[in-house]
């Protein structure tokens, strides 16, 4: 109102989707979703084929909230000791749409001589694979319209007392968990590999446990989150690139699955074995010389 326009980047609220993102009316006479079509999804691995992302209704989700393509893209083979990895750009992760990625059990870096024993019941659900997302980010909440649930797609919101609360209605249905009352807290099918913590809680803790060991080895920058360039002091650019030879590769490859477990956001929600076991392994290896 006073002439004055700040940058669009400047905005710490930006505008939620609005309906014409999912939806398109004037061209289809209904508000049916714009496409329920399975989604080929770009492998941020070297030598994997494209996933197809394949979950009725949360298709609609993915054709948006998929990765880029990633340059250089990471080796899914254990390296040779000639074999070199240059990283160029502060920003080498998959971007931060790998929800889809996550939920399949597909783009995560898995360290030779680690074993890995799968998925959670998440991938594989009956109702997921005709909802998608929508089961859980647009079930019905108890906190009523425009606070968590149905169209604002959030499970954890704050309550009108303004304490935060998760809406685990689309997690109570039938077929899938019997009881929940808190995300955050909820002992999945990996206990086993938790110790009895609650998934959620577990790998947000250890993704702190990453990426401290990423920043005391310098490939993780302490103030940007960015990755480090050759120097040790700035972030990695062309003319300051960090560079990984032979068995180093390997730290790569936590860098990477650092990135790829904390732009998911799902802190293991969304498939805990195949988070946790990622989490793991990348924890192990940045802890060897």
């Amino acid at each position: 109102s006073n002439g004055t326009w700040s940058a669009v980047t400047s905005q710490v609220d930006a505008s939620p989707p609005g309906c014409f993102a999912c939806h398109s009316p004037h061209s289809n006479g209904d508000f049916a979703l714009r496409s329920v079509s399975p989604v080929t999804q770009l492998s941020p691995l070297s030598g994997v084929t494209n996933p197809i992302f394949d979950y009725g209704k949360g298709n609609q989700c993915v054709a948006c909230h998929q990765p880029r393509s990633l340059s250089p893209q990471m080796p899914n083979t254990a390296p040779a000791s000639t074999d070199t990895l240059r990283i160029t750009n502060s920003r080498w992760y998959a971007h931060y749409g790998v929800q889809g990625l996550m939920l399949m059990g597909e783009g995560g870096y898995k360290f030779p001589g680690y074993t890995y024993t799968g998925n959670s019941p998440h991938a594989a659900s009956t109702l997921l694979k005709q909802e998608g997302c929508i089961a859980c980010h647009m079930a019905p909440s108890n906190a009523g319209s425009g606070i968590g649930g149905g169209h604002t797609m959030n499970v954890n919101y704050l309550n009108t007392s303004g304490n935060p609360t998760w809406n685990t209605n689309g997690c109570l249905v039938s077929g899938c968990h019997s009881s929940m009352a808190s995300v955050d807290d909820y002992v999945s099918t990996s206990a086993s590999l938790t110790g009895g913590m609650g998934a959620h809680k577990y790998v947000h803790q250890y993704l702190d446990t990453l990426k401290n060991l990423l920043v005391s080895n310098l490939l993780l920058h302490p103030t940007s989150g960015l990755v480090m360039g050759g120097n040790g002091t700035s972030t990695a650019s062309s003319s300051n690139p960090k560079i990984f030879v032979g068995s180093q590769i390997l730290k790569a490859g936590a860098l990477y699955n650092y990135f790829f477990l904390e732009h998911d956001l799902g802190g293991g929600a969304h498939n805990s074995k195949y988070a946790i076991e990622l989490l793991q392994s990348s924890i192990e290896e940045m802890k060897k010389p």
